[in-house]
């Protein structure tokens, strides 16, 4: 798997492949190529760490570009099937350094895409004032329907998976096809492209998508 290289920008430092004489990125030998491979969060954050583009880049709110001046473009392929990773490596981590910043940022642009649907009304940002019944917004369409969105937002091209809770779970069986996902990629970016997946319990009811469970929640 290839890809094109677009608006290059150089490390403000050299990086090492190797920390401590350990390699910084786990994964066959032959993969340290000229192809695409996978890295998890963790090492992705060491990566810009050690760059200096961290401190550059870092995720603050007067850095980020304004969601009022984005044009995103609807996409129907960001989900990144187990073929389509070409055998690339582990599966990224829960959570990454700058994840809230990435998915208040997602909401925020998903909340003006919602606005713009012609006849919809009641725009509510439900975890923009602190609740949660399961999805991040809702609204009410031409037709009179309350739908209820959960947004996921990454700043890769795509999701090579999609965490969510068992509250967010719960919600999409119970409300079917009046709840949908939200998928933005390329968070952060001038150029993001979203995906909306209608009723997503019904792709696992139905065997297309698979689910575990990826962390448990202890109480003292």
């Amino acid at each position: 798997m290839f890809c094109r290289i677009e608006d290059y920008e150089r490390f403000l430092k050299p990086v090492s492949a190797k920390v401590d004489g350990i390699n910084r990125e786990q994964g066959a030998q032959n993969l340290f190529r000229d192809g695409v491979r996978v890295t998890d969060a963790a090492t992705l954050d060491s990566i810009l760490h050690d760059s200096g583009v961290a401190k550059k880049h870092d995720l603050q709110g007067s850095n980020l570009p304004p969601t009022d001046e984005i044009e995103a473009q609807k996409a129907s392929n960001l989900l990144l099937t187990e073929k389509g990773k070409n055998g690339g490596g582990k599966s990224p981590g829960r959570y990454s350094r700058n994840a809230k910043v990435i998915g208040d940022w997602a909401e925020k642009l998903t909340f003006q895409l919602l606005e713009k649907i012609e006849g919809s009304s009641n725009h509510t940002h439900r975890a923009a004032i602190g609740e949660t019944p399961g999805w991040d917004i809702d609204y009410i369409d031409n037709s009179g329907k309350l739908n209820r969105v959960e947004v996921k937002g990454t700043e890769a091209a795509a999701f090579c998976n999609i965490e969510i809770t068992a509250n967010e779970l719960n919600a999409a069986k119970k409300h079917g096809d009046s709840y949908s996902l939200y998928l933005l990629a390329r968070c952060m970016s001038k150029a993001p492209i979203y995906q909306i997946i209608t009723n997503p319990a019904k792709q696992i009811d139905e065997g297309e998508w698979g689910i575990e469970p990826t962390a448990f929640r202890l109480s003292f």
